[in-house]
């Protein structure tokens, strides 16, 4: 039984921590892994954090001493490390406190045979440089000009200044405050401004080495002289290096516990009592607390599959790790970022409308519903004059009316509403969804067709795609086109029967019927356009004539998620997707069928690697929709198909690990279809661009939420041996499941329903189960 998820998901090949607030330490190849400090980048929000800190310890003759790595142990609470020297040993946890807060916390033995005393200083390095304007003008974030810096002060022992952004848009900047400071008391401190190296030197400038700084000239004496930057320096542009000395006891065979940390908000106030509060606490335990509180408030899930059990818990983590609650500017909500910040842009650290239909599904399933809301909320409040919803959002700005990304934000509402019931959640989204819905059929659907344009192949979120080329030879260029696609109006059916929906639960009956004959009216036009019998697929089609591409791209397997098809269209599942020539491959599967010229399941567009190509790898997004849409044609059309989706939920499952080792998942952009290799190339991990828990509580727990007071379970055969999902809160009531082929523990045999801690079903065997409860 797994009481500890923080504990079990430990592993030594990992670095990322996060409080799952704001800052993130999660820098992609990392570079000083092995220093003390934080002296890879981290973030904070959307901002960079170029260099936070590190230590560097000296002797009682202020000789530096050289550290050795020999273990390294993490878990999502922290990194830790041991450091092993001459005749000192220090263990180092690295963590995020839920208060931002980067800690370097330590223990430090004196294993010689006589008492000393060391000095730690801990410092940083800030590069003041003057900002370089973007040769060509784009929309927030991408005007990114430069960093400015405030010179540092020393305030209550701490060293503390700011960042800021410069963006081409001013609205853009915030300041990002830091507080470098100790569990110790401030011994001396130094702040130098010193001129860049030159190019000559390459990034010597940029790697934690005491002997470029200039501390050791500093500390002549055995302290600094409590410095700062002159008020007129000679330019006002360099590096400017903070230095803040401190001195410890250690006694021999005795363990001295301290912590050096560095705050950030975007709060001066905040930012310096964060810090503070850290005095009288354990930073270690808080991180652990705050870990094991989350842990606790999601349902916990296990199986007698170790990949599945493990890549349950490995979602949790990486949804918490990303989380941002702040509740002020553009980011009032709380919200999920997509994923980590890549070393040369953060693009992923934003609010992206993509990834959030994910999170509302991943979230639904939460005790309190507050992420699950906010990532949509997090984009109706920041929507724009003409119902666009941007494509990101920061925390002090927004991409540009022209930038959308098509989501079904319809299914991610419904699943919150089945499992959370709130119709005060529908009349704060009902309006603003509405404009959305207008600003599709004004903006993309001119012809009135009930079919929606893709105009450039950004804004599906899947570029390089043969898809787009049907429409317009030179897409792959960034230059506008019009194609109806199938997503794109496959999210719009159902958004326009979600509005139905949630008008006739507003009370709003002339809409819920103007919504529901709109949507009927898309069902008609793709099965008449869209659907092509002969070939049996769905297929992207030009808005001038109808006329349909021949490019069989995954997205088009989506209607099967909806009510649109029925058992006439089979044929797209079995002649194509079940085809290993097409898309079965041995990790399915692949966004371009096998047998297009574009297909490549290396990564390559026209020759070229990519970064994020769609002409062929394997997304952890599009498989999200595929085993819905696959899962929903067994169940509703041929039962026969379970086994089939049981398959492929355990195939995909088991690309996300490392050379299939069940001790360590991953969750990368893409993967190869023939052999599962993730792209490791880009270092981004972590990546919130799909959903999985959820598949994992619907198909293999087979619990599915209803709109009506019933329980449905119905699981996939995956011939397990057990499983058992407890601690589920649905529509007020405490859900656990169990299934345990034999007798194994205390458990009962088969497949058993608990409501409030009773039993209220029971199965010899994994079929279908449907219970009423009494919301009273």
């Amino acid at each position: 039984m797994i009481t500890n998820p923080d504990e079990y998901l430990s592993r030594s090949d990992k670095w990322f921590v996060g409080g799952g607030t704001a800052a993130l330490w999660a820098p992609c190849f990392p570079l000083h892994l092995d220093t003390l400090g934080f002296w890879d980048y981290g973030y904070y929000l959307d901002q960079k954090l170029p260099h936070i800190f590190t230590i560097t310890v000296l002797d009682e003759q202020l000789n530096t001493i050289n550290f050795n790595v020999i273990e390294r142990v993490w878990r999502p609470s922290s990194l830790s490390q041991k450091f092993v020297a001459e005749d000192l040993s220090i263990v180092e946890n690295k963590l995020l406190t839920p208060t931002n807060v980067f800690v370097s916390q330590m223990d430090i033995v004196n294993n010689g045979s006589k008492d000393r005393y060391c000095h730690f200083i801990m410092w940083t390095k800030l590069d003041r440089r003057p900002p370089k304007p973007m040769p060509i003008r784009l929309t927030y974030p991408f005007d990114y000009e430069g960093l400015i810096y405030t010179n540092p002060e020393i305030t209550n022992n701490s060293a503390v200044f700011s960042q800021e952004e410069i963006h081409t848009n001013s609205e853009c900047n915030y300041r990002v405050w830091y507080a470098l400071g100790a569990k110790e008391k401030l011994n001396s401190y130094t702040i130098n401004l010193c001129e860049n190296f030159h190019m000559s030197l390459g990034s010597l400038e940029d790697q934690p080495l005491w002997v470029v700084t200039p501390f050791p000239e500093k500390i002549y004496g055995g302290k600094f002289k409590d410095e700062t930057i002159p008020e007129k320096p000679f330019s006002e542009f360099g590096s400017i290096y903070i230095g803040l000395h401190y001195t410890i006891d250690l006694q021999h065979d005795f363990h001295n516990y301290t912590w050096f940390a560095c705050s950030v908000s975007h709060d001066k106030d905040k930012c310096l009592n964060n810090l503070e509060d850290l005095q009288d606490k354990n930073p270690l335990e808080l991180s652990r607390q705050n870990w094991r509180d989350f842990f606790n408030s999601v349902p916990s899930f296990e199986c007698s599959d170790p990949y599945i059990t493990k890549y349950y818990w490995y979602r949790w983590y990486g949804l918490k790790l990303n989380m941002i609650n702040v509740g002020q500017n553009y980011h009032k909500h709380p919200i999920i970022y997509e994923g980590i910040g890549e070393r040369d842009g953060g693009w992923f650290r934003h609010h992206i409308s993509y990834s959030a239909q994910c999170h509302m599904i991943e979230c639904s399933w939460m005790h309190d519903p507050s992420v699950a809301k906010g990532s949509l909320l997090g984009l109706l409040s920041n929507i724009h004059e003409n119902g666009a919803i941007p494509g990101g959002v920061g925390f002090k700005g927004k991409t540009d009316d022209w930038f959308i990304y098509h989501a079904n934000y319809a299914k991610g509402i419904l699943q919150i509403y089945q499992i959370h019931p709130d119709v005060q959640f529908f009349e704060q989204i009902y309006e603003p969804l509405t404009k959305y819905a207008k600003y599709f059929d004004r903006q993309r659907d001119p012809e009135g067709s009930g079919l929606y344009d893709v105009i450039q192949q950004y804004e599906t979120g899947q570029e390089y795609n043969a898809r787009y080329l049907f429409a317009e030879e030179n897409a792959d260029r960034d230059v506008t086109f019009r194609l109806k696609g199938v997503d794109a109006t496959t999210y719009i059916y159902e958004l326009k029967k979600l509005l139905a929906f949630m008008a006739q639960a507003l009370g709003k009956k002339e809409e819920s019927e103007k919504w529901a004959t709109e949507a009927e009216k898309i069902k008609e036009n793709m099965l008449k356009f869209m659907w092509n019998p002969e070939e049996q697929f769905f297929f992207d089609v030009k808005p001038e004539n109808f006329e349909p591409s021949n490019v069989k791209a995954a997205v088009c397997f989506y209607p099967f998620m909806t009510d649109i098809v029925d058992s006439h269209h089979l044929g797209a599942i079995r002649k194509h997707l079940l085809n290993p020539e097409e898309f079965w491959t041995p990790y399915p599967v692949p966004t371009l069928s096998r047998d297009h010229p574009f297909f490549n399941p290396e990564a390559e567009w026209k020759g070229v690697r990519k970064y994020c190509p769609w002409n062929g790898r394997v997304w952890p997004m599009t498989n999200s929709h595929i085993c819905d849409a696959l899962a929903q044609t067994a169940y509703y059309m041929d039962t026969s198909l379970k086994i089939k989706t049981a398959q492929f939920l355990s195939k995909f499952i088991r690309m996300m690990f490392y050379r299939e080792n069940p001790e360590s998942p991953n969750c990368y952009e893409h993967y190869n279809p023939l052999t599962g290799c993730p792209s490791s190339y880009r270092g981004v991990d972590d990546y919130m661009h799909s959903w999985v828990v959820d598949l994992i509580i619907r198909y293999i727990a087979g619990f599915q939420p209803q709109t009506e007071n019933v329980v449905v379970l119905d699981p996939l055969p995956l011939n397990l041996e057990y499983f058992t999902l407890n601690n589920l809160l649905y529509k007020g009531h405490k859900i656990k499941i169990t299934w345990r082929k034999e007798k194994i523990d205390q458990e009962k045999e088969g497949l058993c329903l608990y409501i409030n801690s009773k039993l209220t079903a029971q199965r010899k065997q994994l079929e279908k189960i449907i219970v009423k409860i009494n919301n009273d």
